[in-house]
């Protein structure tokens, strides 16, 4: 639900919920999700997503990105750095699998992903 495939059910279909990568994603990290901001970048026009980053870190809002093969970790951290912010970002890969995985740097150290299945922590330093 969290890109939005849920608008594609239709009548009769069963959407079977589960954890969320955002929920384990903030219990590892001790966040809570009522100053978190939800960005997708999945098959997303990253101009936009760049401006919503952009909006939610002078917001000082902790941000949740799903990346986007064009706008993976490594673009998230430059662009933000080079927008003038200096923070915590945290690669969370392959959240509830026994080879779950959390690493932690920031905009000038930017941790690497492992894998394709992860997700950002943008968090105040």
């Amino acid at each position: 639900m969290l890109s939005g495939l849920g608008k594609y059910a239709k009548k009769g279909d069963e959407i079977i919920p589960g954890i969320s990568s955002v929920q384990i994603a903030c219990a590892r990290l001790c966040l809570e999700m009522d100053d978190l901001s939800i960005i997708t970048a999945h098959s997303r026009d990253i101009q936009i997503v760049k401006e919503r980053l952009l909006l939610e870190l002078t917001n000082g809002k902790n941000i949740f990105i799903l990346p986007d093969p064009s706008f993976g970790v490594k673009e998230i951290g430059l662009f933000i750095k080079n927008e003038g912010f200096s923070k915590k970002i945290s690669v969370c890969e392959k959240l509830g699998y026994p080879e779950e995985r959390i690493i932690a740097g920031t905009t000038e150290k930017l941790p690497m992903a492992g894998s394709d299945m992860y997700c950002v922590i943008i968090t105040n330093l």
